[in-house]
C-alpha cells in the first residue's frame, strides 16, 4: 500500500476491538453536509464512506462509494470486506453523509475492526448487504443473512447524524455477536416478511409508469415504498427527511426505459426543472436505478409532484 493508505489507520485487525475504541475515543465519525466539508475532514486524515453529492463523489485512495461515476463498483460493505482481507491496518477516523444504512455502517464496523466474524461469514454477509442495497426488489428474503438484515432494517436509527451511525454500529455488533435472542430475531423477521406481503400503499399514480408514495405524511418505513414496484416500474418517494427518492425497479428496467446509464440520464433534467438554483455538481444523483434530490435541500410536496410528472414523461 502507498503512503496515502496509512492516514487514519492504527494497530492490527487481531488486537482491534470497536468497543475499546468507542470507550477510549479512538474511533471518530463525523457527519458532513457538503462535499466541501468532506474534503476539509479528509485533511484531518478521515476516510470518506459513501460521500456522494449528486454527480460528485468525494473519495480517497480506497474509493469507498458506489454512486455516480463509481456506480460500477460493488457496495461499500463488499469493498470493506475486501480491504480487510488484504490485511490493511485498522481505520479510526471516518467522515460520512446521508443515511446510516447497513451498507455504510457495516463498512465502518469492518474497517475499524469492530466485527468479530470469520472471513467467510464476513464476505457472505457483505455480499447479501450489497444485494439488498443495490437491488432490493430482487433480493431473496429466504437466503442466509436475510433475518439479520431484516432486524437491522426494523431496529436501526434513520436520522442523518454521526450519533445515528454510532447507534447502528452498536446494533450491528449486537446482531453479529449473537447478543439478540433468537426468538426476537425470528419474531421481527416474520413481521418484516408479513409487511412486505401486504398490498402497496400508494398515494397517487402518474400515468402508467410512476407511483408516488408520501412517507412524510404516513411516517411509514421505506420498505412500504418498495412495494409499489408491484404495480409500477418507477417510484417517486417524499421521505420524512424532506428528501425525494426516485427509483426504477432494477438496472435492466432502467436501461430499457432510459438507455445506457438509466437514471443518470435523468438527474441533469431534474436539476434544471426542479432545483435550478442548486449547485449542479451537488444536485440530483445516484445510481442507474435509484437516487434522489440534492443532499440538504428541503423538498416540497409540489416539487415531488413535479418530479413525478418529469419521470413519467421520460419513461417511454
Amino acid at each position: 500500500m502507498g503512503e496515502g493508505f496509512k492516514i487514519g489507520f492504527a494497530r492490527t485487525w487481531e488486537d482491534a476491538r470497536l468497543e475499546q475504541y468507542m470507550e477510549q475515543g479512538r474511533v471518530s465519525i463525523v457527519y458532513a453536509k457538503t462535499a466541501e466539508e468532506v474534503r476539509l475532514y479528509m485533511e484531518q486524515g478521515r476516510i470518506p464512506v459513501e460521500c456522494a453529492f449528486g454527480a460528485e463523489s468525494v473519495v480517497d485512495a480506497f474509493e469507498l462509494d458506489h454512486h455516480g461515476k463509481y456506480s460500477s463498483k460493488p457496495a461499500v460493505a463488499v469493498q470493506a470486506a475486501e480491504i480487510k482481507a488484504a490485511q490493511v491496518p485498522v481505520a479510526t477516523k471516518f467522515v460520512v453523509t446521508g443515511d446510516p444504512d447497513l451498507d455504510a455502517v457495516f463498512a465502518i464496523a469492518v474497517l475499524s475492526g469492530g466485527l468479530q466474524m470469520s472471513e467467510e461469514d464476513m464476505n457472505s454477509f457483505a455480499k447479501a448487504i450489497g444485494e439488498v442495497d443495490t437491488d432490493p426488489t430482487n433480493f431473496d428474503w429466504k437466503k442466509r443473512w436475510a433475518r439479520e438484515i431484516a432486524y437491522f432494517e426494523k431496529k436501526s436509527k434513520k436520522e442523518q447524524s454521526s450519533d445515528a451511525f454510532w447507534e447502528n454500529i452498536k446494533l450491528l455488533k449486537e446482531i453479529v455477536e449473537h447478543q439478540v435472542p433468537e426468538e426476537e430475531l425470528d419474531e421481527v423477521y416474520e413481521d418484516f416478511i408479513k409487511e412486505r406481503e401486504t398490498p402497496p400503499q400508494i398515494d397517487e399514480f402518474f400515468g402508467d409508469k410512476v407511483a408516488f408514495v408520501n412517507l412524510k405524511k404516513s411516517g411509514a418505513d421505506f420498505s412500504v415504498a418498495l412495494k409499489a414496484y408491484k404495480v409500477r416500474p418507477a417510484i417517486v418517494v417524499l421521505m420524512d427527511t424532506d428528501a425525494i427518492v426516485v427509483g426504477i425497479k432494477d438496472d435492466n428496467v432502467a436501461k430499457e426505459f432510459l438507455g445506457e446509464g438509466g437514471l443518470k440520464n435523468l438527474w441533469p433534467i431534474l436539476h434544471q426543472e426542479v432545483t435550478p438554483e442548486w449547485d449542479p455538481k451537488q444536485s440530483w444523483g445516484g445510481r442507474e436505478s435509484a437516487g434522489g434530490s440534492p443532499r440538504g435541500r428541503i423538498m416540497s410536496l409540489d416539487e415531488a409532484y413535479k418530479t413525478c410528472q418529469i419521470v413519467e414523461g421520460m419513461l417511454k
